[in-house]
């Protein structure tokens, strides 16, 4: 998002008025941004249930906040580059700030993570209000590179024990690896081969499709 916010130059991230795309939308383009539509949908269905899991709560939450954050960014924002759906980034960091005041996990946790998504929602309005933008210009590159490497190792090492069909073990990401190769002899092998299957279908499919 930052990288999208520069490119769209000092313009503020919120415009409390009509879309100001809108204006010049012609009729010819409904098509083919109706099959675009769709195309995406059936991406960030699967996506938005599965970064739900890496939040903590049910799937059915992802498939909940796809819609509104769409079709508020559409109305509010102003961007035409900047790409609005489920961010693992997102999910993972609210899972860390939500975990440790509801261990227990159930309707708690669901009600603290709706209620981190409005407080973050309203500063970002707030942001927006006062044009704050520039701001993403002030992040060093190789930090935030760093931070994303980090993130995405927290991300998969967080996911193995669904590939292994194992519960996932305590403690923090090289600690969890450890316990995972300690009970190597426990891993599902119809699970271990869906996953290794899958995936690797994923890379060959970017390669030759």
């Amino acid at each position: 998002m930052a990288q999208s916010a520069q490119r769209s130059g000092d313009h503020s991230l919120l415009s409390l008025g009509p879309p100001a795309w809108l204006g010049g939308y012609r009729r010819p383009w409904l098509t083919r941004d109706a099959v675009a539509g769709l195309t995406l949908w059936a991406l960030v269905v699967p996506e938005a249930m599965a970064y739900a899991a890496i939040a903590g709560v049910p799937a059915q939450f992802g498939l909940y906040a796809v819609p509104l954050a769409v079709l508020a960014y559409a109305w509010l924002g102003t961007s035409t580059r900047l790409f609005v759906g489920p961010s693992s980034t997102i999910c993972a960091l609210t899972a860390t700030v939500v975990a440790p005041l509801a261990a227990g996990g159930g309707d708690e946790y669901v009600l603290l993570t709706a209620v981190l998504s409005l407080i973050v929602g309203a500063t970002f309005i707030a942001l927006g209000l006062l044009r704050m933008g520039f701001l993403s210009r002030l992040f060093a590159e190789p930090v935030l590179d760093g931070f994303i490497v980090g993130l995405g190792l927290y991300i998969a090492v967080g996911q193995v024990p669904k590939l292994v069909g194992l519960e996932k073990p305590e403690g923090n990401t090289v600690q969890q690896v450890g316990g995972l190769l300690r009970e190597v002899g426990s891993w599902d092998l119809a699970s271990v081969l869906l996953g290794v299957g899958a995936l690797a279908t994923l890379f060959v499919l970017h390669r030759v499709a």
